[in-house]
């Protein structure tokens, strides 16, 4: 099993109390955990930044600024995906979510990806007692109408979260109202069923606290009424027409000028960008030598290219760029990497007559070259992998996979690149080839789409490759890319597709119960994807005996409370039905791409510890890391 996810090391870094001053440069290195939507990942840096110059642009800087004089630039500007003015802050009403967000609220925890323990933030401080969690907000933490973040905001959070699908509600020990307790103005009480700690941090520290129980001086109300709703509700139905209107009716719009709780507030909203202005009453406010942040709109990777290229913007999260628009970057641009614990994958839908069947899944995923899709979504960067055995376990960089697979790792199939193997898959599967087409028993060639969005233009070349392989070993099949309003909101929702491209990880992770759970028994892998509720394996160890249904839910049941040697017997039954089965065919996994700039800006050298985090434009400012330089 691999370090950071034994037993005694998880249980170690869940139960200690942690109160460092929040963002404190004191508590940088010291604290840490699962983030961005993530769990655990550790790393051998010894946390010291270096600035060897590698010849590719500033390697950014590690040193004090002056107190003195006035910022160079006195705005800190990224991108954002939907138009400002159409944007909406009701974080339960995802469509035209915008990134502003993530400066106009505050995370539960901080993560650092190198050091592998968890930091509070807008929750302050956690304890442990059996299977129930105390979460205490931070003490000075206000909405900026003025009025303190409270218990009252926090339960609303975590209950909102679980009434609207949140994977926490799988863990209580009771039902939502009951297992959601205040115990004081401060602290709230979340009681769980028995649940492996790991997972349940994992799914604590990305949230943000978003709902006001109350808001005064706002023009709209806060979201203790839906609680209150949901606390009413004696049906199904009554509890789905609450759900309707919280997360398909209600809005929050730039006209509604929305209230955050976090170091920016917001400011103005055009057709070109979002306008924020530093909160002064915010506990981390001295960490800001600069008064605004701006979002502007920028719909695509490309046009994202060119703001970095020409200077418009100063930085971006993650962002794949290819290597030749790369070489466009001024060098003032410092490009660092971040494991992803993330990739594509290509989904078949299991109600596809022909895709359906495990031995075609298995002899498509033996007629694609999973290193060659890589290297050309890559672009030349090397930040894509070819997945090496299609397990549900993340790391194929660092070697998680053989660890975790351990002496049983040579019983897996690799599916490595062999059209031998993937015609007599074919062939056992009822079908011939003939005019060097593969044709079903009625001489019908397999004909297959394969739909994207054109928004990642990674994905686009991936697919391309699929495509041209698949069209080698003898399936008609063709490349469909669609607007992203159209992928998203209506083909890969509602099935429309032979097959889907989509990430086989649920990302950010590195422990396997989230991917596994993903590709098994998610809503996309049920609703979309098709995937039953049993499927065909052999037993395991014996890929060559005669499959037999399988329920894995179960197993995902037991992992989510297992710790130690049953955890890492499950997570390998769990690699083997995956394996055999493939619900998803897993193709890359990425190092993902984070941008700063240094002409204006002092931030950390590209190989600094303090990158890695999900994500360094969200923290690095928080913690006094991304400052303006002076004038």
């Amino acid at each position: 099993m691999p370090d950071g996810n034994t037993d005694a090391t998880e249980m170690n870094w869940m139960t200690r109390r942690r109160l460092l001053g929040a963002g404190g440069a004191a508590a940088v290195g010291m604290l840490a955990g699962c983030g961005g939507g993530d769990t655990t990942t550790q790393a051998d840096s010894n946390g010291t930044p270096t600035e060897t110059d590698t010849g590719g642009g500033d390697t950014g800087e590690e040193t004090e600024t002056s107190e003195q004089g006035d910022p160079a630039d006195p705005t800190l500007s990224f991108a954002q995906w939907p138009n400002p003015n159409s944007s909406n802050y009701n974080p339960y009403n995802t469509k035209n979510f915008p990134k502003p967000r993530r400066f106009m609220f505050d995370r539960f925890m901080y993560f650092n990806l190198a050091s592998g323990e968890y930091e509070g933030y807008a929750v302050s401080d956690w304890e442990w007692d059996g299977n129930t969690i105390s979460l205490t907000v931070r003490d000075g933490l206000t909405w900026q109408t003025g009025q303190s973040v409270t218990a009252d905001d926090l339960l609303a959070q975590l209950e909102l979260d679980m009434y609207t699908g949140g994977t926490l509600k799988n863990y209580l020990a009771e039902d939502i109202q009951e297992s959601v307790q205040k115990i004081d103005d401060k602290t709230v009480e979340l009681r769980l069923s028995d649940v492996n700690t790991s997972i349940a941090m994992g799914l604590l520290q990305p949230k943000h606290i978003y709902t006001p129980y109350t808001l005064d001086g706002a023009s709209y109300d806060g979201f203790g009424r839906f609680v209150e709703r949901y606390h009413d509700a004696t049906t199904d139905d009554e509890r789905s027409a609450v759900t309707n209107e919280l997360t398909s009716k209600w809005t929050i719009t730039p006209d509604d000028d929305p209230v955050g709780a976090g170091p920016f507030q917001f400011e103005d909203a055009d057709s070109q960008r979002t306008l924020l202005t530093k909160y002064e009453d915010h506990p981390d406010a001295d960490q800001f030598n600069y008064p605004e942040l701006e979002y502007r709109y920028s719909p695509s990777n490309q046009k994202r290219w060119q703001m970095l290229q020409n200077g418009v913007t100063d930085g971006y999260d993650t962002l794949f760029m290819p290597e030749n628009q790369l070489k466009k970057l001024p060098d003032n641009v410092v490009v660092g990497t971040i494991p992803r614990h993330y990739g594509m994958g290509l989904i078949p839908n299991w109600e596809n007559k022909h895709l359906g069947k495990r031995k075609v899944r298995q002899a498509f995923a033996y007629a694609i070259r999973r290193q060659l899709v890589a290297r050309n979504s890559g672009g030349g960067t090397g930040t894509k992998a070819g997945v090496n055995v299609p397990s549900g376990i993340t790391s194929q960089l660092t070697g998680d996979v053989k660890e975790w697979l351990g002496d049983d790792y040579d019983k897996f199939e690799k599916y490595q690149y062999d059209t031998e193997k993937a015609a007599t898959l074919m062939r056992e599967a009822g079908y011939s080839k003939s005019g060097g087409m593969w044709r079903d028993s009625d001489g019908n060639k397999i004909s297959m789409d394969l739909k994207v969005t054109s928004a990642f233009s990674d994905w686009v070349s991936a697919d391309q490759t699929i495509v041209s392989l698949l069209q080698d070993f003898g399936i008609d099949a063709n490349l469909i890319t669609e607007s992203s309003s159209t992928y998203w909101g209506k083909s890969y929702v509602n099935s429309d597709f032979d097959m889907a491209t989509q990430s086989w990880t649920d990302y950010g992770r590195r422990y396997p119960f989230f991917h596994q759970s993903w590709m098994l028994n998610s809503n996309d892998a049920t609703s979309y994807w098709n995937v039953p509720e049993t499927v065909e394996v052999p037993p395991y160890g014996q890929p060559n005996a005669e499959p037999e249904e399988v329920n894995p839910l179960p197993k995902l049941q037991k992992l989510s409370s297992a710790t130690g040697d049953q955890a890492a017997q499950l997570v390998k039954e769990l690699a083997w039905i995956i394996n055999q089965s493939l619900p998803a065919i897993p193709m890359m996994e990425k190092q993902a791409q984070t941008f700063m700039t240094t002409d204006d800006w002092n931030v950390p050298a590209k190989d600094s510890d303090k990158l890695q985090t999900y994500w360094p434009n969200e923290w690095l400012p928080r913690r006094g890391d991304w400052t303006a330089k002076l004038e």
